[in-house]
């Protein structure tokens, strides 16, 4: 959460810290910042007409379609309250609201969304250590439906400044392990964000883990918006042609697909005769071993 100036009326620094829609009103307006914060809940409830939908990039390298039933049949408040109760040893609360996209309804079809969504998120999330999550202040789990952002579909996307990750299930066919391995994709961007301050600050001793002659490309970004096919590892050093679109990419796809049964081990089997890959591996396992507050693993 962004601080706040002591020059801020004190009526609107309560807003803001409740209601992140708050901080975008000005100071000398705070009935307006009243309007914010009573209408955020319906905020989000319609996805632009125009926004852009892209296929699964991962549909080529789907190693586990369809999850394992676990969600139990019910209303939304029973998906909601066994969702939560799931995953309070992790830490976490779960949101149901977010501007950026859709609330789920209580209906029939929005249940039948919200149940393969839990499905997935919720075992993915127990097969974190517990004390990760708290570790670097990821306190909510936000789950809404059609989640844009910069007028294209995303399915994930994080959140550090609301202590939160955003997930989403937009209405389209999905391979589960994908969507498995993208909550892990950006769980790691905020736990990048806490450890260097940035999503993409330059980490050098990450670099000389691959050949040096490597270029990274133009940001992760680029590859929304067309058909982007995410390939598994396609050069030595790398586990997927995302992670070589920008430094931040290739940690967060190295976290996650070193993480996400079904391309677990596919990253061993590549590893054992790629050596510039297993030097990520293991450095991502030293990160993911260090204590609180320990220092990152260094070449």
């Amino acid at each position: 959460m962004s601080q706040l100036s002591s020059a801020t009326p004190r009526g609107q620094r309560l807003m803001t810290l409740t209601c992140p829609r708050a901080r975008h009103v000005p100071g000398c307006l705070p009935f307006l910042a009243l309007w914010a914060c009573l209408t955020w809940p319906l905020a989000g409830q319609a996805a632009p007409a125009n926004a852009v939908r892209s296929p699964d990039s991962l549909a080529l390298e789907c190693p586990v379609p369809r999850y394992p039933e676990v969600t139990p049949e019910g209303s939304r408040a029973r998906l909601r309250h066994w969702a939560q109760q799931a995953l309070r040893p992790w830490g976490v609360s779960l949101g149901w609201h977010a501007e950026e996209g859709r609330s789920f309804a209580d209906s029939p079809q929005d249940r039948a969304r919200l149940r393969r969504l839990l499905d997935v998120v919720v075992p993915t999330l127990q097969r974190l250590p517990r004390s990760l999550l708290p570790r670097y202040r990821v306190r909510r789990v936000v789950l809404v439906k059609d989640l844009t952002v910069s007028g294209q579909y995303r399915l994930a996307m994080p959140a550090p400044e609301r202590d939160s990750v955003l997930l989403a299930d937009n209405g389209t066919s999905l391979c589960d392990a994908g969507m498995a391995l993208r909550v892990l994709h950006e769980l790691h961007h905020v736990f990048e964000f806490r450890d260097a301050g940035a999503y993409d600050r330059p980490d050098t001793a990450w670099r000389m883990l691959h050949d040096p002659v490597f270029r990274y490309g133009q940001g992760g970004a680029s590859a929304y918006g067309g058909h982007f096919v995410n390939r598994g590892h396609p050069s030595a050093g790398f586990v997927s042609a995302y992670a070589q679109f920008a430094q931040e990419e290739d940690k967060a796809e190295t976290f996650a697909w070193m993480l996400t049964p079904g391309y677990e081990a596919r990253v061993q089997a590549w590893a054992q005769e790629d050596p510039q890959l297993a030097a990520k591996v293991s450095w991502m396992n030293a990160w993911l071993a260090r204590p609180p507050n320990g220092r990152l693993p260094r070449r």
